[in-house]
């Protein structure tokens, strides 16, 4: 009994620490769910919670409300950026840092405010895996999924550790069939290009190309089996300049592995401006080529 009515008051404390960081959001249309304090002039939700606005609201814990402007959403990571009035101040909450890994099975304490109350959900890391593709085309470093699905409102509210520090932030969309964590590597990340772009910038090579079995010789040599076949080069364009052919078979760009149209999205992704190691195959053969992918208008 007595274990146990410590972790009571260790989940009652975590979720007094962490109530400042969870605010309501109201997107119209009786939509609600909530966001995330980012620092003290931004917040962080998900895409999908935002829609198409412009313009949402925010209710912090004190009760305070406020209009906010959606600075940028990222479709890849279903993230969307909200900035505050200048009369309007967050409290930061404390993250925990990337180098301090979570691990399996840990306990942590999901925070939604779908209303006026603050609501919390305790739950356990049911996954966790590395280098995790989204549905949107984009790459989750690292993946963390709960045992159990997300409560009606809870999406972009925050996930605590027992310590109070946020681990990352509750999305349904990034990944189709996943209630997951948006860790806090992806939300700086992608946070950082939403206010400087509005979006989150990627390359181009100016190729198309359909996801194509390799050959025999290739698979035994390579230890894989599919890749991402040239189909067109758009001429003047980054592929050209580098010298890549049509029926060329592109591997890997920069150390990503690359076997279709996704996978080179998800390769190009924030990527472009400097020159990147090409791996294709080509007549029987493995070749590396450099490109310098070109900043997707």
């Amino acid at each position: 009994m007595t274990d146990l009515s410590e972790l009571s008051e260790s989940l009652s404390s975590v979720a007094e620490a962490g109530a400042a960081a969870a605010l309501h959001l109201s997107a119209g249309c009786r939509r609600r769910a909530t966001a995330t304090a980012f620092d003290v002039r931004h917040a962080i939700t998900t895409a999908h919670a935002v829609g198409h606005r412009e313009r949402v609201w925010l209710r912090d814990d004190g009760g305070a409300r406020f209009e906010a402007e959606v600075a940028g959403r990222d479709p890849g990571t279903d993230l969307a950026l909200l900035a505050l009035p200048e009369d309007a101040a967050l409290q930061a909450p404390r993250f925990r840092e990337p180098d301090d890994a979570v691990k399996l099975g840990a306990l942590v304490l999901a925070l939604g405010r779908p209303g006026r109350a603050l609501r919390a959900s305790m739950r356990m890391l049911g996954a966790v895996a590395s280098d995790v593709p989204t549905h949107g085309g984009a790459t989750l470093p690292r993946y963390l999924e709960t045992d159990r699905a997300i409560p009606s409102g809870f999406e972009g509210g925050p996930v605590l550790d027992l310590e109070g520090r946020v681990i990352g932030l509750q999305s349904r969309a990034a990944v189709r069939g996943a209630d997951l964590i948006v860790p806090i590597e992806t939300l700086r990340e992608v946070a950082a290009e939403l206010a400087a772009h509005g979006r989150v910038r990627s390359g181009f090579l100016g190729v198309s190309v359909r996801p194509i079995g390799l050959p025999d010789a290739a698979r035994r040599q390579l230890s894989r089996r599919r890749g991402a076949l040239v189909m067109g080069v758009a001429p003047g364009g980054p592929a050209e300049s580098a010298g890549l052919h049509l029926g060329d078979v592109i591997l890997g760009l920069d150390g990503v592995e690359v076997s279709g149209g996704r996978s080179l999205a998800r390769a190009l992704r924030a990527r472009f401006g400097a020159p990147a190691p090409l791996e294709i195959w080509r007549t029987g053969a493995p070749v590396s080529l450099t490109i310098t992918p070109e900043e997707r208008a």
